[in-house]
C-alpha cells in the first residue's frame, strides 16, 4: 500500500519534469552552395570554437576555396528576452557560387511584439552584379531553422553596385508578434557571379531597449572594419 501511495506521488512529479524541462535546441550554423550542405551545432566536433554560444566553421567545397563562418548567440551575447545574432563570413571562391549561410536558435520568449533591427555590411570583390542579402525569420512554433510561410521578419538586399570591389551596407526593421517560446533564424545569401572574395558581418538585435540600438550601431561599425581587414588578408 505504501509503495502504491509513493508511486502515486512520484509519477506526477516525473511526468511534470519530463514535460517542462526539455533542453532547448542547440545553436546551429549552416552553410550550403545548393549541392553541399554543412550543419554545425554549438560545441559539436566540427565547431572550432570551444565557447558556448559561438560556432566557428571552416571548409572548402565546390567553387568555394575557403569559407570561414562565425555565428554567435546566447549565452555569449543577448538573452532569452533580448535576442542577438551575429553572423560573419569570409569567402574565397574560384568561380560563381550562390551561398546560403544561416544561424538558428530556439526558446526565446516574450509577449506581444518585439522591435527587431537587422543590419549587414561588408565587401564583395567579384564579378559585377554579385550581391549580398540578409533576412531574419521568427517562428512561433519554435522550430530550429523555422523559415516557412509567415515567419519572415524583414529582409535587406540584394545589395550590389556596378563597380568592383564594392562596400555594401543595408538594414531593415520590423515589430513581429512574439510569444513564450519562439525561434530566430538569420540568413545571409552571397551570390557571386565569378571568382573573388567576400567578407560580411550581419547583426540582429531586439531593440526594445535604447541600449540595443547603440549596440547595433557599434556592432555594424565593427563588422565593417572586420570585413575590410579580412578582405585585405584574403585578396
Amino acid at each position: 500500500m505504501r509503495q502504491q501511495r509513493l508511486a502515486s506521488y512520484v509519477f506526477p512529479i516525473v511526468f511534470f519534469l519530463a514535460t517542462t524541462s526539455a533542453a532547448r535546441a542547440t545553436l546551429t550554423y549552416q552553410v550550403s552552395d545548393g549541392v553541399s550542405t554543412f550543419t554545425v551545432a554549438d560545441n559539436a566536433s566540427a565547431d572550432l570554437s570551444a565557447q558556448a554560444g559561438a560556432v566557428l566553421f571552416t571548409n572548402s567545397f565546390g567553387n568555394v576555396m575557403l569559407n570561414v563562418g562565425t555565428g554567435i548567440s546566447r549565452p555569449m551575447i543577448g538573452s532569452t528576452a533580448l535576442p542577438q545574432h551575429h553572423l560573419d563570413s569570409v569567402i574565397v571562391s574560384t568561380g560563381a557560387v550562390n551561398l546560403t549561410i544561416s544561424l538558428s536558435d530556439t526558446d526565446f520568449s516574450g509577449a506581444g511584439s518585439a522591435n527587431f533591427l537587422a543590419s549587414i555590411g561588408g565587401i564583395i570583390n567579384s564579378a559585377p552584379g554579385s550581391t549580398a542579402t540578409y533576412s531574419v525569420y521568427r517562428d512561433l512554433a519554435n522550430n530550429l531553422f523555422g523559415t516557412g510561410p509567415g515567419t519572415s521578419v524583414c529582409t535587406t538586399g540584394p545589395l550590389s553596385v556596378g563597380s568592383i570591389p564594392f562596400t555594401f551596407a543595408g538594414s531593415c526593421a520590423a515589430a513581429p508578434t512574439i510569444d513564450s517560446a519562439y525561434s530566430l533564424t538569420s540568413v545571409t545569401n552571397i551570390h557571386l557571379l565569378g571568382p573573388g572574395t567576400t567578407s560580411s558581418g550581419a547583426i540582429l538585435v531586439d531593440a526594445s531597449e535604447p541600449a540595443s540600438i547603440i549596440l547595433l550601431g557599434v556592432g555594424l561599425i565593427g563588422a565593417m572594419s572586420w570585413s575590410r581587414r579580412n578582405a585585405r588578408k584574403t585578396a
